[in-house]
């Protein structure tokens, strides 16, 4: 399991593979990520922008995500339980862009 959490500052993660889970946190700053693998990500943001690319196809994530004073940009994906993986991106004054891309 992965776990990071900041107070003030952005984070910047880039081709991690966690075989579980895998959560970020932050009180006020962005989170950036590039090429990040795991089966349940957690993303959350008080005041910051939440933007990345994950190796995947967004048909194998139940993606779930919300912002209260932002724009949102995820591909369609699931809404189902049913799915090995899962994708939570929240944030309440931010962005939320993240991208999908093949396995190399």
């Amino acid at each position: 399991r992965g776990v990071l959490h900041t107070t003030s500052g952005t984070s910047t993660l880039d081709e991690l593979h966690f075989d579980a889970e895998f959560e970020t946190k932050s009180v006020s700053g962005n989170i950036g990520f590039e090429r990040l693998r795991a089966s349940c990500l957690t993303f959350e943001s008080t005041s910051g922008d939440i933007r990345g690319t994950l190796v995947g196809d967004p048909d194998d994530y139940a993606i779930e995500s919300h912002t209260t004073s932002g724009n949102v940009s995820l591909p369609n994906g699931t809404t189902s339980t049913s799915n090995r993986n899962s994708l939570t991106a929240q944030t309440i004054s931010g962005d939320i862009k993240i991208e999908f891309t093949a396995l190399r």
